[in-house]
């Protein structure tokens, strides 16, 4: 079969699959040395370009398979080398040393506002130690303690502070959301704290940068929504939808959206750009008439959107965004059979050449199949239904462009978030619309704000479409089995998906038997790969000992059954809890089957799992728990090891908490144990004691302060 007709009309789309798959390969394999890979890759082009050479053939469009395979080798390496030497780059910044002094940092990005802490992305633009020149311009996450003088810092601000740079930590349990990453991914990879009253305010305001400027006529925009009156809900429904600012979002709203299916709408991405797109083409639908007047709808577009841009405050997923719609509309109205495609995968080669690291990051990706999605779906959905009202058709243009956007982000949507909003396809038939004219609506009021009279009237129209907006997601959201949750699929899965979803829609574009014969390969590939996981499910045995900092906690999962046994501190938290374990439960299929103790009873089940129990003939506060037929050992006092005589006890492990005082010798006359672990609330100096003592000892240890969650899974 010929190349599917997208790949074989746009050239772009060949280089940036190799490309992408370079990137990705460097990437999943970090650390991994590519000398070997590089070498034969080299010696397999070599073989290829010698037998080009040797082979004369003539040059046409239908005889470029070798050239081809050697062009596609050579952007494959190019994309592993650019990603592998920027992990070489990461891993310098991060074993680069920066003592503790006092530094001239520069705020970058808008301060974030947490309950304790005042988060903010700063760069080090001067130092008075003496340290490397490299860590000039570097980013570092600051987190100051919370006051009144920290509100008032902006993007730009310069100030001087006396603090101590450290690594950014990685995830401290598997499956849980990876910060560390997620920052690496952004050129950060240190991180510092502020005590209040430990910096000082140099400068306020870099009236060079861009971005800088932007941010701040968000900040006057957002005062100007303060005018309208609204409450403090709707306002921060006003603000995420027009202006990307998400600090005011409540937890509430968010849920609600969220279960509605219209989270999209806030996340302020390649979705929102393109209903602004979507929504000027069509109230300038009559410049098409004639040339100059589509070159100028076209010019309008392009400047709204990056005025938009701009008033967002320059936001990554937005640029991205701004930047591949702006490609796709010059392309068409330079030609006017241009080949959208191929320059919606010129951009993303472009900014993946720029930035390689995007390929993991979550809102390219969203951004990216979201413009795919209404390239690919929307044509076949709008073509389902016709409408002769004008009205009607231009709902349904609206939400089928919608509804091409969450297909093809529905695989994502499914992978990074474990959810599906079953009425989405109800919800987006009046949101998109409103959403459309809440964002109109916005502009017009920003416009006139200055007039008092027309800001009034724009004002309360506002009030009712945003009051509308909420109580129609509301209502959606209390629908029956309005969410679907813990859902988990694994990347191949994901994968799978996408493509599924590629090929059905190449199907309805050319009507070809073949695309659904691969789509049922597809489905099938995908339900193999489920049962596998059902079955790994049904036969897991996991003994996890969690990283909660300063606390005890340990978590049992058997088959479909999970229990998690954690001290006072750690029982009260649920949203540390959701953070910390939340992802792996879902995983491990126990996420809606999770029984949580707080103290283990004694002689007795664990939490009614069959397989697990706990019993004590021991001085101390000491527990022994049978699980799957190992004995773990959990110590939590010095009683034990003090005072047992008798011959050492066979442990498969054991656990030690914070408050037994370090003794790794009397570990070892007591217990014949295979490997010791720190819990977490065993503090930095009483872990180095023990760690130390165990090296002698040649006993193997592992700290969970220091080196995450300890994970045993168990094999009979």
């Amino acid at each position: 079969m010929p190349l599917l007709p997208i790949f074989h009309k746009s050239p772009f789309a060949r280089l940036l699959l190799f490309y992408a798959a370079g990137i990705s390969t460097a990437y999943y394999f970090e650390g991994m040395s590519l000398i070997k890979f590089l070498v034969f890759i080299g010696f397999l082009l070599l073989l290829l370009g010698i037998r080009f050479v040797m082979v004369k053939e003539s040059v046409n469009y239908h005889t470029g398979v070798r050239t081809g395979l050697v062009s596609s080798g050579i952007v494959f390496i190019v994309g592993l080398v650019n990603m592998d030497m920027r992990h070489q780059t990461a891993r310098r910044i991060s074993h680069m040393e920066l003592p503790q002094g006092i530094y001239l940092l520069q705020i970058v990005e808008r301060p974030e506002e947490k309950e304790r802490v005042v988060s903010a992305v700063t760069k080090i633009k001067g130092n008075m130690n003496s340290v490397s020149r490299e860590s000039i311009g570097r980013k570092v996450l600051v987190h100051f303690e919370k006051d009144s003088s920290v509100l008032h810092l902006k993007p730009g601000s310069m100030l001087l502070t006396d603090i101590s740079i450290t690594n950014v930590s990685p995830a401290d349990h598997p499956g849980e959301f990876d910060y560390g990453k997620y920052l690496a991914a952004r050129n950060i990879y240190k991180r510092a704290y502020v005590k209040s009253g430990s910096w000082k305010l140099s400068a306020v305001l870099d009236k060079t940068n861009l971005k800088f400027l932007a941010l701040h006529l968000q900040d006057n925009l957002l005062r100007t929504y303060k005018k309208i009156g609204l409450n403090k809900t709707l306002n921060s429904i006003l603000e995420a939808l027009t202006l990307g600012y998400r600090n005011e979002l409540e937890v509430r709203t968010r849920q609600a959206f969220s279960q509605a299916g219209v989270m999209h709408v806030m996340a302020l991405s390649g979705f929102n750009v393109a209903i602004l797109a979507f929504a000027l083409n069509f109230l300038l639908s009559a410049f098409r008439r004639f040339r100059t007047g589509r070159i100028l709808r076209t010019l309008v577009i392009i400047l709204v959107i990056w005025a938009f841009a701009i008033v967002t405050g320059l936001s990554p997923s937005v640029t991205r965004a701004a930047v591949m719609i702006t490609f796709v509309l010059t392309g068409k109205m330079i030609c006017r059979h241009i080949n959208t495609y191929n320059i919606l995968f010129a951009s993303a080669f472009f900014l993946l050449a720029f930035s390689p690291a995007l390929i993991a990051d979550v809102s390219f990706q969203l951004s990216f199949t979201a413009v795919i999605g209404i390239l690919l779906y929307y044509p076949i959905l709008y073509r389902f239904l016709h409408f002769r009202n004008f009205l009607a058709d231009s709902v349904w243009k609206l939400f089928s462009v919608s509804c091409a956007a969450q297909l093809s982000t529905f695989p994502l949507t499914l992978y990074y978030f474990h959810q599906f909003p079953v009425y989405f396809w109800l919800t987006n038939l009046f949101v998109v619309p409103l959403v459309s004219v809440i964002i109109v609506v916005a502009g017009v009021y920003l416009l006139v704000s200055i007039i008092n009279p027309l800001a009034f009237v724009t004002g309360k129209i506002l009030t009712v479409l945003l009051n509308g907006l909420y109580k129609a997601v509301i209502i959606t959201e209390i629908l029956p089995l309005s969410l679907l949750e813990n859902i988990h699929i694994s990347l191949h899965q994901t994968l799978i998906l996408m493509i599924l979803f590629l090929f059905l829609g190449l199907f309805f574009i050319y009507r070809k038997s073949v695309f659904v014969l691969i789509s049922l390969v597809l489905l099938t590939g995908f339900q193999l790969l489920n049962t596998a996981h059902q079955a790994m499910i049904r036969n897991q045995k996991i003994f996890l000992v969690c990283n909660l900092k300063s606390h005890s906690a340990f978590n049992l999962i058997s088959g479909r059954t999970g229990v998690f046994w954690g001290d006072s501190g750690t029982i009260g938290n649920n949203n540390a809890l959701r953070y910390s374990l939340f992802n792996f439960w879902i995983e491990h299929g126990v996420a809606s089957h999770i029984r949580i103790h707080k103290d283990v009873s004694l002689n007795t089940e664990i939490g009614g799992l069959d397989d697990a129990y706990c019993k004590t003939s021991f001085e101390g506060d000491n527990y022994l728990i049978i699980f799957s037929g190992k004995r773990i050992f959990f110590l939590q006092d010095n009683q034990l090891i003090n005072h047992y005589t008798g011959n050492p006890l066979k442990v498969d492990l054991v656990i030690v908490s914070g408050t037994v005082k370090p003794d790794p010798g009397g570990i070892i006359r007591t217990l014949d144990t295979e490997m010791i672990v720190l819990d977490s609330s065993v503090g930095k100096s009483q872990a180095s004691h023990w760690q130390n003592g165990c090296r002698l000892l040649d006993l193997p240890c592992w700290n969970v302060g220091e080196k995450g969650a300890y994970l045993w899974s168990i094999r009979k």
